[in-house]
């Protein structure tokens, strides 16, 4: 609560929050700590409850919480993400090419979202291919209003020198061939583990 409540002074009420909490929750507690987060404003809560395939609990959450949810992250497939019952009314699913056979299977992920007019975000927690698998994704299969996750730290070396890196809040969505780029062969060198 403490770090939400800093985040939320920091950035002002005109800048949206979004808080991924990894399944620590039983349905009750996520409950409980939506009704503290409520104040907050938060874009969505994501991530609330064990087992992230809980949809009964999901469905509850969504309805109940009072916080747009985010599931859907930890799907290996289609048929593991959030069913109906949550995604009515346009809420959010959280999905990753790299937990969920790529792309291919992603396409699966928006047809049934848009057939319920459920928002999509593409989970992008990643550096390297998993990121350059999730910007196309968002890109190809998102709307408008499409995010890419971004993580809170910086690495010690670029996979991809500087190429994606946000520039004024954009990635540049690469064009060559496969993913787009080839991962910075000195990188890859000055970091190898040989045992």
């Amino acid at each position: 609560m403490d770090a939400v409540r800093e985040a939320r002074k920091a950035a002002g009420d005109n800048v949206e929050i979004t808080l991924d909490v990894n399944c620590p929750w039983t349905v009750c507690e996520a409950l409980n700590m939506s009704a503290k987060l409520r104040p907050f404003n938060l874009r969505w809560l994501e991530e609330p409850i064990w087992p992230p395939e809980s949809f009964d609990g999901l469905a509850r959450l969504r309805r109940e919480s009072g916080i747009p949810i985010a599931a859907g992250e930890n799907a290996s497939n289609a048929v593991g993400v959030p069913t109906d019952a949550f995604c009515r009314r346009g809420r959010l699913r959280s999905t990753s090419p790299a937990k969920m056979g790529g792309i291919s299977e992603l396409q699966k992920v928006f047809a049934l979202a848009a057939a319920s007019a459920t928002v999509v975000m593409v989970h992008s927690f990643y550096d390297g291919p998993g990121l350059l698998a999730s910007v196309h994704a968002s890109a190809a299969l998102g709307s408008k209003d499409s995010l890419v996750e971004w993580r809170y730290f910086d690495l010690e070396a670029q996979l991809y020198a500087d190429a994606m890196l946000p520039k004024n809040g954009m990635i540049i969505v690469p064009h060559g061939p496969g993913l787009g780029y080839d991962p910075d062969a000195d990188v890859v060198r000055n970091f190898e583990v040989r045992s």
